[in-house]
C-alpha cells in the first residue's frame, strides 16, 4: 500500500476510522430502509383510504340498486292492483250482463205468456163461436200449431240466452285466472331478479373488498413491525455512532499531527490514489461480467476488497471533514432522482 498507511500506524487512527465508517454505513443503510418502509407504509395507508372510499361508493351503489328494485317491485304491485281492479270491473260487467239477460228472458217470457194467453183467449172465443163446426176445429188446430211454435221459439230463445250467459261467465273466469297468473309470475320474477342481483353484487364486491382489506392490514402490520425494528436498530446505531465520534474526537485531540493532515485537499488526493490502485486491478482485463470477484484468485479477491474499503473510508472521511452528512445526502439524492 501507499506510505501514508505506515504513517497512520502509530496513532491507531485507521482502525477507529474504519469502525466509524462502518457505523456510518449501517446508519445510512438503516435510514434508507426506514425511509423506504415509511414511504411504503404511507402508500399502503393511502391505498387503505382509497379502498374505504371505494367500499363506501359500492355501498351507495347497492343502496341505489335496492331503491331501484324496490321501486320496480312497487310498480309491479301497482300493475297487479290494476289487474285486480280490471278483474273486479269484469265481474261487475258480467253481473250486469247477467241481470240484463235475466231481464230479457223475463220480458220474452212475459211476451210469450201474453201471446199464449191471447191465443188461448182467441181459441176460447173461436171455440165458443165455431163450436161443433169443422171450421172451428181447423182454426183450433192452427192456433195450437202457432202455440207450439211460440213455445219452441221461447225454449230456443231461453237456451240461447243461457248459453250466452255460460260463455260470458267462462270467459270471465279464464280472464281472471290468466290475470292472476301473470301477476304472480311478474311478482315472482321481480323478487328473484332483485335477490340475484343483490346477492351477486354483494358477494363479488364485498368479498373482494374484504380480501383486499385483510391483505392490506397484514402488509401494514408487517411493515409497522419492520419499521419498529428499524427504528430500534437506527437508535442503537446512532448511539454507537455518537460514542464513536466522541472517541475519535478524544483521539484527534491527543494526536493533532494526524488530524492536521486530514485536509480536504489531502483526503481528495488520497482518494484519487486509492481509486487508481483499484483501477489497476481491472486494467487489461477487458469487459468482465457482474460477480467477477468469484472468478478472481483468492489474493486478487482480497486486494479488491481492501482497495474498495480504502476508497470508501477516504470518501467517508472526506465527507466528515467537509461537514457533509453522507447518509442523509445520499437519501436526499435518491429522493431527488425518484422525483425526476
Amino acid at each position: 500500500m501507499a506510505p501514508k498507511k505506515k504513517d497512520a500506524e502509530p496513532g491507531g487512527e485507521p482502525g477507529d476510522l474504519k469502525a466509524e465508517t462502518e457505523k456510518q454505513l449501517v446508519i445510512a443503510t438503516l435510514k434508507s430502509r426506514l425511509g423506504r418502509y415509511q414511504e411504503t407504509g404511507e402508500r399502503l395507508a393511502v391505498e387503505g383510504f382509497k379502498l374505504t372510499d371505494e367500499l363506501a361508493k359500492q355501498k351507495l351503489t347497492l343502496q341505489d340498486i335496492n331503491e331501484f328494485l324496490t321501486n320496480e317491485l312497487k310498480a309491479r304491485s301497482v300493475a297487479t292492483t290494476q289487474l285486480e281492479e280490471r278483474a273486479v270491473a269484469l265481474t261487475a260487467r258480467l253481473q250486469e250482463v247477467q241481470r240484463e239477460a235475466q231481464a230479457e228472458v223475463g220480458r220474452v217470457k212475459a211476451e210469450a205468456a201474453a201471446e199464449v194467453a191471447a191465443a188461448v183467449a182467441r181459441a176460447a172465443e173461436l171455440s165458443a163461436q165455431l163450436e161443433g163446426s169443422s171450421e172451428f176445429l181447423q182454426q183450433r188446430e192452427a192456433l195450437e200449431g202457432q202455440l207450439a211454435q211460440l213455445r219452441a221459439a221461447l225454449a230456443a230463445k231461453t237456451k240461447e240466452v243461457e248459453q250466452k250467459l255460460s260463455d260470458l261467465e267462462r270467459r270471465h273466469l279464464q280472464e281472471k285466472e290468466r290475470a292472476r297468473q301473470e301477476a304472480a309470475v311478474k311478482v315472482r320474477e321481480t323478487k328473484i331478479a332483485m335477490a340475484q342481483l343483490a346477492d351477486q353484487h354483494l358477494e363479488g364486491s364485498t368479498k373482494r373488498t374484504l380480501a383486499e382489506n385483510q391483505a392490506m392490514a397484514a402488509q401494514l402490520a408487517y411493515h409497522e413491525a419492520a419499521n419498529a425494528r428499524l427504528v430500534e436498530a437506527h437508535t442503537a446505531a446512532r448511539t454507537d455512532a455518537a460514542e464513536l465520534r466522541r472517541q475519535l474526537g478524544v483521539a484527534h485531540k491527543t494526536d493533532r499531527g494526524w488530524t492536521e493532515q486530514h485536509t480536504p485537499r489531502n483526503l481528495l488526493l488520497a482518494l484519487v490514489a486509492e481509486v487508481g490502485q483499484l483501477a489497476g486491478i481491472f486494467q487489461w482485463r477487458g469487459e468482465l461480467p457482474p460477480g467477477l470477484a468469484s472468478s478472481l484468485p483468492a489474493v486478487e479477491q482480497q486486494q479488491l476488497a481492501q482497495e474498495l474499503s480504502d476508497v470508501l473510508l477516504y470518501l467517508l472521511r472526506l465527507a466528515d471533514v467537509c461537514g457533509v452528512d453522507l447518509g442523509r445526502a445520499a437519501l436526499a439524492k435518491l429522493a431527488d432522482n425518484a422525483a425526476r
